[in-house]
């Protein structure tokens, strides 16, 4: 009698309640930015403008935690990323040694 063959399902990994994003490692690739552009249904300009628009902040924010997922190796939804706390960290500063 031969062994039923077993099936193994890859379920997605929880999505973490922070993240952490070095502010000096902001660069997006034309593929990142496309993708971006396709989970938020927004401008680019809209999500990345240097602004201080308190009305373009939860979208800045959104971006910045999906890109910080993506990185990670998730797949966030856009509404996703609006539940998820942003912790922006410094980069390391090389005068100091550790």
């Amino acid at each position: 009698m031969a062994e039923p063959e077993t099936v193994v399902t890859q379920l997605p990994r929880p999505l973490p309640d922070t993240v952490e994003l070095d502010a000096g490692d902001l660069a997006l690739t034309a593929d990142e930015m496309d993708r971006l552009r396709e989970a938020s249904g927004l401008s680019l300009n809209l999500m990345l403008a240097d602004d201080d628009d308190l009305d373009n902040l939860p979208h800045k924010q959104r971006a910045l935690v999906w890109l910080a997922l993506r990185r990670q190796g998730f797949d966030p939804s856009w509404q996703d990323c609006g539940k998820i706390t942003l912790r922006r960290v410094a980069p390391p500063d090389p005068t100091i040694a550790g």
